[in-house]
């Protein structure tokens, strides 16, 4: 007993602080240092530790009606901490049940400021105190309890505790109501372990529970269903005003049964995009339908972000604009709710079309941040495999500064273990082999073979089941990169075999992101015009394709990189176009307008500080002098590109260019 005024602790208090024992920290008496914490807390038996510090927290608990609310929340976490410590105690079962109540604020605070590993702890700690006979004397409890558990542990990326949480809603939950969102938590836990089937089949029966049906995923999709839908959907929305349509009224119930439709609906979005792509069209229609025809939902915007993917895909890129500003504006409406799922989806579609590589850059690694504070590991690494992307193809940074921000990503995403993180690191060992830090000697590696410290060729395919829906993206990209790498070294055995494989991808692909597919088929008409200068190889090397088909290939690509740089973003498209058509004008032996096409080439490179692109295109630009004999020229650009190289970070590029002007000299 320390006396009714309290005088005597407070003495104690000055005496310990004085001593450097304790100090105060905002108002706070903190322990100077944690060795000193574990003395004090040795003088107390370990046998009465527990009844302490439950009589700690019981005590701090009566005095909360005394208290200002500022200061009962001030000391909850303190209270739920003492008592968790000593609950084994406890023999009442409405204290326990009061105790859990506790765990269960303390976990929705931690929730709302996304610290999921604190909101796990609280929830799991809350969950133990609770029996199965609460979930009839305290339903509601029980029922918050458990869904926002489970909600925490998937953030968190404990998978299997989110499943296992989320099934006990559904095996005692009420009604369907209050099952969603634990269905839609286990949903999203199997595509986060890359379940794509289980995950699709989960949100496809919830949905048809809430009278949504589409044709089950076994079934063909009928392409003129597809175009009905969509002309239905252009209908609807041409009746409107967007306009109109922002400056809705707020729908003031976010669990009601269609919030949740709706929630299923995109969620399946990023499933159907990887695993059946042909169905994608039909999902963001109904979303359309749905959004424009009530009160406005946050989730509208992500329904215009997927309708404007699918369009863009349709190549219907001029409403897809419209319907990615919409999603924008929406976005803005809800103070950027669900900001990481729209920058994501109109990044990977028509972005890239309409605005700088570099503002796409910026935008995927705003929704990179924002994916990884709702804790969606899954969109975060698609994120990831894009920003990649960019920074060694697209935006002209130096390849140190690009390696030192993506290994540092690396490491942060190494711990997720899913299949999409596979997928970058393909990206990132273009890059290391360009700059070969992990190779003893660049004349005994293999530069176009994907070896070294972030992924090995040999391994990378046994890595996945072939079954997996990632598989094929994954070969997909290996495929690519060796193209690349075949090409920049011109190991044109290489190139033969990739871009055969390329060309197929590029065919057979209904769903890809933008910055990669329009990568791919650049790189493959500057592949196709050099198997055909060599002749086309033959029959069978090119599974059938000859030095015309290739040729066709070639100028296709030409033709479509035109219109883009004439019709889209001429600041990423047109130093593609006019390398590609100094590639024609050499292949069809027009010497002049090859000569032009290259200085246009390298210029507009040069003027849009795309550095790698100048260098390849005076590499190129060298070659085709070296063809008709021109050696002066040949050195001349040789030496502009080996310094661009050079100052791009390419260093075993710039020994491969040093060799090159040896032979040539």
């Amino acid at each position: 007993d320390v006396g009714g005024d309290g005088s005597a602790i407070l003495a104690h208090i000055d005496t310990v602080v004085d001593d450097g024992l304790v100090c105060i920290d905002k108002a706070e008496l903190r322990f100077a240092h944690d060795s000193i914490w574990e003395a004090a807390l040795s003088l107390t038996p370990e046998s009465e530790r527990e009844r302490m510090h439950l009589l700690i927290g019981q005590h701090l608990l009566s005095e909360r009606s005394r208290q200002p609310q500022e200061i009962l929340d001030f000391h909850l976490q303190l209270i739920v901490d003492q008592m968790n410590r000593g609950a084994n105690l406890i023999r009442n079962h409405d204290e326990k049940q009061g105790l859990a109540e506790l765990n269960l604020e303390m976990g929705q605070r931690a929730l709302s400021s996304s610290s999921f590993f604190e909101a796990s702890l609280y929830l799991l700690q809350g969950s133990a105190w609770l029996s199965h006979q609460d979930w009839d004397g305290n339903y509601k409890l029980c029922l918050e309890m458990f869904s926002a558990c489970a909600e925490a542990q998937l953030a968190h990326g404990n998978i299997d505790g989110a499943i296992i949480s989320a099934n006990a809603v559904i095996l005692h939950g009420h009604c369907l109501n209050d099952k969603l969102r634990a269905h839609y938590i286990i949903t999203t836990a199997l595509f986060t372990q890359g379940k794509m089937e289980e995950a699709c089949q989960a949100a496809l029966r919830v949905l048809e529970e809430l009278g949504i049906r589409f044709p089950s995923l076994g079934a063909p999709i009928d392409q003129d269903t597809v175009r009905i839908e969509i002309d239905r959907t252009e209908t609807l929305l041409k009746s409107l005003r967007l306009e109109d349509i922002v400056a809705r009224p707020l729908s003031t119930d976010v669990d009601d049964a269609l919030t949740f439709t709706m929630r299923f609906l995109y969620k399946l979005c990023p499933i159907l995009y990887i695993h059946k792509p042909d169905m994608l069209a039909l999902v963001a229609c109904r979303m359309m339908q749905i959004c424009v025809n009530g009160t406005l939902m946050s989730e509208a915007a992500v329904a215009f972000a997927v309708y404007s993917n699918v369009l863009c895909t349709l190549q219907l890129r001029d409403r897809s604009a419209v319907c990615a500003r919409m999603a924008m504006l929406l976005l803005d409406r809800f103070h950027g709710k669900y900001s990481h799922e729209v920058l994501l989806l109109l990044n990977i579609s028509i972005q890239p079309y309409c605005q700088p590589w570099h503002a796409c850059l910026d935008s995927f690694e705003r929704a990179s941040r924002d994916a990884t504070a709702v804790g969606d590991v899954v969109a975060e690494l698609f994120c990831h495999s894009c920003v990649t992307v960019l920074y060694v193809f697209s935006t002209g940074s130096t390849l140190q500064d690009a390696r030192s921000i993506l290994l540092n990503k690396r490491e942060t995403l190494r711990s997720c273990e899913h299949p999409h993180f596979f997928v970058p690191m393909v990206y990132l060992q273009i890059l290391l082999n360009l700059i070969a830090s992990d190779a003893t000697s660049c004349d005994d590696v293999d530069p176009t073979i994907l070896q070294g410290d972030a992924t090995n060729q040999e391994d990378i395919l046994v890595l996945l089941p072939q079954s997996s829906a990632y598989y094929g993206r994954l070969v997909r990209k290996a495929d690519f990169a060796r193209l690349f790498l075949g090409y920049l070294f011109r190991r044109y055995d290489v190139v033969l075999e990739m871009a055969s494989k390329v060309k197929d991808h590029l065919t057979t692909s209904k769903t890809y992101p933008a910055v990669e597919l329009l990568l791919e088929r650049f790189h493959l008409g500057l592949a196709a015009y050099s198997i055909v200068r060599r002749g086309g190889g033959s029959d069978v090397d090119n599974g059938g394709v000859n030095a015309e088909d290739w040729l066709a290939i070639a100028d296709d690509v030409t033709n479509q990189m035109k219109t883009l740089s004439e019709n889209d973003s001429k600041w990423n498209f047109q130093q593609k176009y006019f390398l590609l058509e100094a590639e024609q004008a050499f292949t069809g032996g027009d010497v002049e307008a090859a000569a032009a096409a290259y200085r246009k080439a390298i210029e507009t490179a040069k003027e849009r500080r795309f550095i790698n692109e100048q260098a390849l295109a005076s590499e190129c630009a060298a070659l085709f002098y070296l063809e008709y004999g021109d050696i002066g020229r040949t050195c001349k650009y040789l030496e502009k590109s080996r310094d661009l190289y050079q100052a791009w970070g390419a260093h075993r590029k710039v020994d491969d260019i040093r060799s090159l002007l040896v032979t040539v000299q």
